[in-house]
């Protein structure tokens, strides 16, 4: 029976295409292999997928030698870097509570949960509107 391993090195950029899919330590069959990237429809005699951007790859292992005799590696997925932004508006009078948080948040991994207080409470708003004069200490965590 063949078996091995797979490993993963995400994007290092957003939409980078620098992302690579490693088949390592491969044994059985005939001690050649082949390998898929993309759920059977190509194959190539490389353990190492490079140039790759975020998205999920299907990958297989196969016998050179016996082409009947596939194994499937599962899905990989890679990820664009996880990133987020925030803008903020004073509120609009002294003592007003009417200023507003607007966190954007770009790659890891969906869903994003908010905290609008360094962490005691997490949603999935990605705002908060009923902000007073003040420092919040705003965090953003992807799944």
């Amino acid at each position: 029976a063949l078996a091995a391993n797979v490993s993963k090195t995400d994007p290092t950029i957003f939409n980078g295409t620098d992302g690579t899919i490693t088949v390592s330590n491969q044994n059985g069959g005939s001690g050649t292999y082949e390998y898929s990237y993309d759920g059977g429809s190509n194959w190539e005699t490389g353990s190492t997928k490079t140039d790759l951007s975020a998205n999920s790859y299907s990958v297989q292992m196969r016998d050179a030698n016996n082409h009947s005799d596939v194994i499937d590696l599962g899905t990989i997925d890679l990820y664009n870097p996880f990133s987020a932004t925030v803008a903020s508006t004073n509120p609009t009078i002294n003592g007003g509570t009417d200023g507003t948080i607007t966190v954007t948040a770009q790659g890891g991994k969906l869903p994003y949960e908010y905290s609008y207080d360094n962490g005691v409470n997490w949603s999935a708003v990605h705002s908060k509107s009923d902000c007073s004069q003040g420092s919040y200490a705003v965090k953003v965590k992807d799944a």
